[in-house]
């Protein structure tokens, strides 16, 4: 899993170059994505994966070194996330390390809670067009995504949210009110009152296990 992390700023990460221990460096990325290095100077790091970064400064180490042989341990992982909201017993955020099944987010939130809903769960993605930056919110069946079932996969990527409502909706008012604060930092509150129907309807919805909205900022 480990070298399949998203790099970003502030993880800290440990670079062990063989045979020429001056040159490693435990250091963490800096707030422009960057880390600065002996010969190499500053090489980009945000956005890379473990596994991608280590095949740059390979790259980069080859301009000065016979056949470089190295190593990146993440040490420290500070830059993705995902938030677990809702019918859960710890609200909050989760660390990051590559994906992370829905079911795993569940568990590490301490399981759900006695009010939520035993099949529905919010899945809200965030992400960038060339336009514009958009959420995908997909209401999905959440008991087809446990341990025990291998043959399906939903995984949570930085920045998601997921968010598991009551067992039942008694106030549209209540829900969408307590819906639009969760994710208030990503989707303006006035722009969900519009989008209120679809998403009370895909809470609803028996026949589908998913229905997704897409909502422009």
């Amino acid at each position: 899993i480990q070298t399949s992390y998203i790099l970003g700023p502030s993880d800290e990460i440990e670079i062990n170059i063989y045979r020429n221990s001056d040159l490693s460096r435990s250091i963490a990325i800096n707030p422009h994505g960057k880390v600065d290095l002996p010969l190499v100077g500053e090489v980009s790091a945000e956005g890379k994966t473990v596994s991608d970064f280590k095949k740059e400064l390979v790259k980069q180490y080859s301009e000065y070194i016979v056949n470089p042989q190295l190593d990146i341990n993440l040490t420290s992982a500070k830059n993705n996330k995902v938030y677990v909201m809702g019918e859960v017993q710890t609200q909050g955020t989760l660390i990051l390390n590559g994906t992370l099944p829905i079911w795993e987010a569940v568990i590490q939130s301490g399981g759900l809670t006695d009010d939520a809903h035993p099949n529905k769960a919010l899945l809200i993605h965030p992400y960038s067009t060339n336009k514009n930056e958009q959420v995908e919110i997909v209401a999905t069946d959440f008991t087809k995504f446990n341990k025990q079932d291998s043959t399906i996969s939903v995984a949570l990527n930085n920045g998601d949210i997921l968010y598991i409502p009551e067992k039942k909706i008694s106030s549209v008012e209540r829900f969408m009110s307590r819906f639009s604060n969760i994710i208030a930092p990503i989707v303006d509150v006035q722009r969900m009152i519009i989008f209120q129907p679809q998403v009370i309807d895909a809470l609803n919805n028996e026949e589908s296990s998913s229905s997704s909205l897409i909502v422009a900022q």
